[in-house]
This record gives structure tokens, sequence and C-alpha cells, in this order.
């Protein structure tokens, strides 16, 4: 358990330039377009194993706040070199 906020929480998980740092496998994450201060676009590129060695995406990324002082980040895919697709978000509550 971390004794942190949902606010501090999404803080840290948003700072994509750090990603590398915790993800395993993760080579670079960073936001390439911002499309406003609740949506972005983000790159990431992570090594893969062989044959493939190292697989690129971007993904279209939308941070909310919900009424319960909930926060979520939801991401779908934009564009890839292998993935087919990708669908996901995270909260803290």
């Amino acid at each position: 358990l971390v004794n942190h906020s949902p606010a501090d929480n999404m803080e840290v998980f948003m700072d994509f330039d750090d990603h590398k740092n915790y993800i395993p496998d993760m080579l670079d994450s960073k936001v390439v377009k911002k499309i406003s201060p609740t949506n972005m676009h983000v790159f990431m590129a992570m090594e893969m194993p062989w044959p493939v060695k190292k697989s690129t995406h971007t993904t279209n990324n939308t941070f909310s706040k919900g009424n319960d002082g909930s926060y979520t980040l939801s991401w779908t895919l934009v564009r890839a070199d292998f993935l087919k697709a990708t669908e996901g978000y995270i909260m803290f509550k």
C-alpha cells in the first residue's frame, strides 16, 4: 500500500518520460502530441523477444477526474508497427 493521494499517484504515472525506469522492457516513452490538457498522444518503444527486437506504438491517452475524487487515464491505439490493438485504463481511488 502506498500512502499517497490519487492525484499524487496519477501525477507520477503520467510522467511518461520516467516509464523506462520502472516498466520492464520499456526503452522510450514520451508525449508526442498534446491535444488538450486532458488528451495527448504518447509514443512508446519496448524491447521484444527475438525475432522482433523492438516494438513501437502510439496511444491516445485521455485523463479524467471522477466526482468521487478518483483519477482515470484511458488509452487506445493510434498507430503501431506490430500491435493490432491496445485499449486499457488505470484508475487511482
